[in-house]
């Protein structure tokens, strides 16, 4: 279906983007118990989404 190198990619991107989930998750539950440190994190995850939208815009 795909060409050999491109199939690994996606695989490992999936892995990456996994593990990534998984520890997001973790620190949300950590964190559950302080709203300020989940409040911070909400904004960061925010901007980082924002300055990757742009980034790919401008690209």
């Amino acid at each position: 279906m795909f060409p050999e190198p491109f199939a690994d990619l996606v695989m490992y991107a999936s892995i990456i983007m996994g593990s990534f989930l998984e520890f997001i998750i973790e620190v949300c539950t950590i964190m559950w118990t302080d709203p300020l440190m989940l409040l911070a994190l909400g904004i960061c995850l925010v901007m980082g989404v924002v300055n990757l939208i742009k980034g790919l815009l401008w690209a």
